[in-house]
Parts: C-alpha cells; structure tokens; sequence
C-alpha cells in the first residue's frame, strides 16, 4: 500500500477510508481504521472457531449414529436409515463448516501476494494445512499454497 499511496500523494488513512482527510481529522480517522482492521480480524476468528466446533458436533453425531447402526440389533432397514442419516450429517455439517471458514477473510497468493477469496468449488477441492490452502490466484494464474489471512 505504501508506493501505491507515495505515487497518488496521499497516506494510508486516505486510501483506506477513500476520502482525503484533513489534518484535525487525522488521528480520529486513524483510529477508525484500526479499529475496523481490528473487528473483521475478531470477527474472522470467530467464523473459524465456529466452522471449528460445527465440523466437531456433526462428525460426533454423524459417526455415533452410524456405529448404533452397525453395533445393535435391529432390523436391516432401520440399520440403513441411520447409517445413511449419519452420512447426511456429517456430509451437512462439513459443508457449513467449510461456507463458514471460506468467508473468513482471504488467501494471499505467495508469488504476487494479491489477495482473494475463492470460489466454493476451488475452495472446496484445494488441498490444505491448517493456514494454507492449494488455491489458483485470479492475478496471475499460478496454481500454490495460499495463506489466509484473517483482513481483507
């Protein structure tokens, strides 16, 4: 952000909040501007820590449901609706969770460091570490381990 605001003539402040601000202004709208980088870090945290805890309670349910089925005594189309229930919850509860932790924040590239979010299908299908994600960058096209980063 720093050359693109040297070759502009303006600071960062003004390029974040879009407006030129005036000298008495400066500091107040400083201090807006981390305090929004601020809140849409917490609020990406939390996005993850819930992604976190719905993947963990529809796995647990999803499997338990799936070893009464095989475990007790019942009839065989009983045994299949609650194996084939306990797919569909864990299927539902891992696909939440990734929409939820695909809208928190972005993915940097590590060639052009452009940010982006990805579409559902690459976010989905990209093999990942717990911080980085095999993504496509839209910019330059180079397929690698993207890292998220919690801000925009």
């Amino acid at each position: 952000m720093l050359p693109l605001c040297e070759k502009l003539g303006i600071n960062v402040n003004e390029l974040l909040t879009g407006e030129r601000i005036p000298d008495e202004d400066y500091k107040k709208k400083a201090e807006e501007n981390i305090m929004n980088i601020m809140r849409e870090k917490e609020e990406s945290i939390r996005k993850i820590i819930i992604s976190v805890v719905v993947c963990a309670i529809t796995l647990l349910a999803g499997i338990t449901l799936i070893i009464v089925a095989g475990s007790l005594e019942m009839e065989t189309w009983l045994r299949a609706v609650l194996t084939a229930i306990g797919a569909l919850v864990i299927i539902g509860g891992i696909a939440v969770a990734a929409l939820e932790d695909m809208s928190a924040g972005t993915f940097e590239c590590k060639y052009c460091k452009t940010r982006f979010v990805p579409t559902t299908m690459a976010y989905i299908a990209g093999p990942h570490t717990i911080t980085k994600r095999k993504l496509t960058c839209p910019k330059c096209g180079k397929r690698s381990y993207c890292t998220r980063r919690l801000t925009h």
